[in-house]
């Protein structure tokens, strides 16, 4: 009787004689992985600028096409009741300056963090006594409040806008065939001929 005995190949990710449609397989392998699949490249709490905003996470994302959103859990905070507010009164200010909002402004109004279905989180103020949102014709809102508090709204939507393409370059990195090299070579990982670790 005699007996056969398969030789089987492995290589390494960087292997010069690693054929071209080897590799490809064990890349999508890789990005198939369970471990792959996590959301690591949305735990970064600094995603968003100004500092105010720092150890704020992503809690909710769309990076599909027909969705792109980004929301975060900053709270529905308002300035009358600083006790259920998530930020402090020195973060609280810190977000009035960012803004660019004035004290005398700032003291006629509420802020509200907004997280609605398919849209990124968005900033609106309400009036400080009636709870109404904010329009030109409140008689206590003059012209160049109205005008400070729109353009504060812009710059959060600008925030907004920049965190949502740091988070798709997050996650575009993530499934890279750059990353998934990155990983074979940082972890030392041989793949057999099917692409599989072994």
């Amino acid at each position: 009787m005699r007996q056969k005995t398969k030789i089987i190949n492995y290589y390494k990710i960087d292997d010069k004689d690693l054929p071209d449609d080897l590799k490809e397989k064990i890349l999508d392998k890789l990005r198939q992985n369970d471990w792959f699949n996590d959301n690591w490249f949305a735990e970064d709490d600094y995603i968003c600028e100004p500092e105010v905003f720092h150890g704020f996470a992503p809690t909710a994302w769309d990076l599909a096409s027909g969705g792109n959103y980004i929301q975060f859990e900053f709270g529905t905070c308002a300035n009358s009741d600083p006790d259920e507010d998530i930020l402090d009164i020195a973060a609280l200010d810190a977000l009035r300056k960012w803004l660019g909002i004035p004290k005398t402004t700032w003291d006629k109004v509420d802020y509200i963090f907004i997280n609605d279905d398919h849209h990124n989180t968005y900033l609106e103020f309400t009036d400080a006594e009636s709870g109404d949102l904010i329009h030109q014709s409140f008689h206590e809102i003059f012209p160049w409040d109205f005008k400070f508090l729109e353009d504060a709204i812009k710059k959060f939507d600008e925030m907004m806008d920049k965190a949502l393409v740091t988070l798709r370059e997050a996650y575009e990195y993530q499934i890279s065939d750059e990353n998934m090299i990155d990983m074979a070579e940082a972890n030392d990982w041989e793949f057999d001929e099917s692409g599989e670790i072994v």
